[in-house]
């Protein structure tokens, strides 16, 4: 079944290939502009200022709200999987979280910066980063999504050790209305929607998103073992998003409020060997960001920003803990948890991160040769206390920084400076500089080659947790003398862009120091070793190549590759956990009249799997996955659409490892979505 998928899917990218270059097209002007767009997209985030992607300093993608759409996805980290260097792993459906360029140390995802309208999502509660299920943006809100490769840190401060996926939300001019939704196996159905209204001076736009499925009936198998278990992966997500924009002179206020939620349950928690721990009737997780911003432009030269942002920041909120009927382990181990905190006696709210932000920004442009970008910003965090994760106390943290960038053109060349100088009650004072250099070759040639530094500050956890003795679970305790972690990377590009295409080569070299991990303390909790967080004393190296073509074969049909080769070993030299050593992308889109076929294939190579709390625990190796994405549409009208679409086609599962305290041991499963959807705008 699955080589018949594979075989079909193939050949009908063969079939539309040869349609586009026999058959008349009635596409014309329209589809050479969104060539046009696709190869010479103007960029923001690699600089904090608008620039072609050719003169970007770092290695740079975009992806369009257009190219989203055509791709049939609604969740952004399936748009985000097909992305150079992106890799995705999702712990069944309610948690998702990405790396880039496959640097995952110790098994924790955590430094990949988001940011939203330009202000940071982090999490300084726990070890991990924000998850990507709970972005609050839905998609028909996301105007373009900004992938940058590499340490970002002398930008966005702390937390953007190996890039940033920066999301922008739609600002549109005009009435506008789109629906969409979706049904898919195992009980799926999706949902989006969006709508503006205004003119040149006010717009309002909202958008919503919701999905639901029930139990896949898919089984997961312990890390290390063979037995397996039923893992119950229903759940519901929703989220919503407002934001109204007023235009006064040559200035702009605005505000916007987000929120996504997922529920899933009922759980029930096992040891490794079987026994019934205890069980939830659901568990609920949100994000939520509320903005104001004002920007100004005071002469056509300077212009400045200002942005305060509240992220509510991934409550966790449990149903009361109960005992496992018929499990005489659960019946004494339910009291006991629930004597350590009696918060588990309800329903009751973990892991709740509450930061406000404080962004300030100026771009300055005295001449078409010279442009600086300068600002400070500030943070406070707050985190409640949740004695069952290891936060015995409420905790309350701040950092602030400032930030300035040069960019000096000469001629062919330009000279891009910057420097970022910080401090944080966690992290203490850094300075994080970055020197690059891009020079316009003849003929449509650019080289690039930079210096780029990065830090991720000790979260909350890595330095004040305190875990309970729990049965079955490993006992990691915070380390006050844990000290920030240092990348740098060297990184050099090739670009060139010829009448219809475009190559991008990019090498770097990335050096990861003092990183934060578990280590051994020698005592034994529970049966598990008891570690404490610390830096290595030895420096990691992760070295890669990066690829990627688009173009056009002929008018109307778009075909794109990218791929990414990761050598990063661990002072063994073995490969990294969760490193694959190889990810590739093939993707053709192609439109003819009323007809619009996105097919994708996605190679990911063989990585072992850990876990993180665990480090002595089982290593497996997950084997390379093959994966097809598809969306076979055609409008009725220029406003009605169906399609024919598929998440993860080829295969109903895909193996990876659970990543949160109550699933630790776990391998779990990327479901599979093949189903029909609908769509109407105007």
């Amino acid at each position: 079944m699955l080589r018949s998928l594979v075989c079909t899917l193939e050949c009908a990218g063969l079939t539309l290939g040869l349609a586009a270059q026999q058959a008349p097209l009635t596409v014309g002007v329209a589809k050479q502009d969104a060539l046009l767009d696709l190869l010479n997209t103007p960029v923001e985030s690699a600089s904090k200022r608008r620039q072609k992607s050719t003169e970007s300093p770092q290695a740079i993608e975009v992806l369009t709200a257009e190219q989203i759409r055509a791709s049939g996805v609604f969740r952004l980290i399936d748009a985000l999987k097909l992305m150079t260097s992106v890799q995705v792993f999702e712990f069944g459906k309610d948690v998702a979280r990405l790396t880039i360029r496959g640097t995952v140390a110790n098994a924790s995802m955590n430094n990949v910066q988001v940011l939203v309208d330009g202000v940071p999502l982090f999490n300084t509660e726990t070890y991990y980063s924000v998850p990507f299920n709970l972005i609050p943006i839905p998609l028909e809100a996301i105007e373009r999504v900004e992938v940058v490769r590499g340490p970002s840190s002398s930008l966005y401060g702390a937390n953007a050790q190996v890039g940033v996926i920066a999301i922008t939300t739609k600002t549109k001019e005009g009435n506008s209305l789109c629906l969409r939704g979706g049904a898919a196996e195992n009980g799926t159905f999706n949902s989006q929607g969006f709508f503006s209204y205004g003119n040149s001076q006010f717009t309002l736009a909202a958008a919503f998103g919701g999905s639901s499925q029930r139990d896949s009936g898919i089984s997961e198998r312990v890390l290390g073992g063979t037995r397996w278990v039923d893992p119950q992966d229903q759940n519901h997500a929703s989220q919503v998003f407002l934001r109204p924009e007023v235009v006064l002179g040559e200035g702009r206020i605005w505000a916007m409020y987000a929120k996504a939620a997922t529920r899933v349950g009922p759980q029930v928690q096992e040891m490794p060997t079987g026994e019934k721990l205890y069980q939830w009737s659901f568990l609920q997780s949100s994000t939520e960001v509320a903005q104001v911003g004002w920007s100004q432009t005071w002469t056509p030269v300077f212009r400045t920003q200002l942005k305060l942002n509240r992220s509510h920041l991934t409550p966790l909120s449990v149903s009361a803990m109960a005992v496992v009927p018929g499990s005489p382990v659960s019946a004494g181990t339910v009291p006991y948890l629930q004597s350590l905190d009696p918060g588990l006696n309800s329903n009751y709210d973990m892991l709740d991160t509450t930061i406000d932000q404080a962004v300030l920004q100026g771009n300055w442009d005295p001449s078409e040769a010279l442009h600086f970008v300068f600002g400070l910003d500030s943070a406070r965090m707050k985190a409640l206390k949740a004695p069952i994760v290891g936060a015995p106390a409420d905790s309350q943290d701040s950092a602030a920084g400032g930030f300035a960038s040069m960019d000096w053109i000469q001629g062919p060349a330009t000279l891009s400076l910057g420097a970022r100088v910080e401090n944080e009650t966690l992290g203490g004072s850094r300075i994080s500089p970055r020197a690059a250099l891009v020079y316009v070759l003849p003929e449509g040639s650019v080289f690039r080659a930079g210096y780029f530094t990065s830090t991720r500050s000790p979260s909350v956890f890595e330095v004040k947790q305190a875990l309970p003795p729990i049965p079955g679970r490993p006992a990691p305790i915070g380390n006050p003398d844990v000290k920030p972690e240092k990348f740098d990377n060297f990184e050099i590009g090739f670009r060139k862009n010829f009448a219809r295409w475009s190559l991008d080569f990019t090498a770097y070299q990335m050096n990861l120091k003092k990183v934060i991990g578990p280590e051994p303390t020698g005592v034994i909790v529970g049966g598990f070793p008891q570690t404490q967080f610390r830096n290595s004393t030895t420096s990691l190296v992760n070295k890669g190549l990066e690829v990627s073509a688009k173009g056009e074969l002929a008018l109307g049909w778009l075909l794109g590759f990218n791929a990414a080769a990761v050598d990063f070993q661990d002072a063994l030299g073995i490969q990294q956990s969760y490193s694959s050593k190889l990810k590739a992308n093939l993707w053709t889109r192609y439109q003819y009249r009323d007809l619009q076929a996105y097919v994708a294939l996605q190679h990911t190579g063989a990585y072992a799997i850990t876990n993180a709390e665990d480090f002595a625990g089982p290593r497996e190796d997950a084997p390379a996955r093959l994966q097809v994405h598809f969306n076979l549409s055609y409008a009725w009208n220029h406003h009605f659409m169906v399609s024919i679409y598929g998440i993860n086609a080829a295969r109903a599962s895909e193996e990876s490892t659970a990543g949160s305290t109550n699933n630790n041991y776990l391998i779990r499963f990327v479901r599979r979505e093949m189903g029909l959807q609908a769509s109407y705008r105007f």
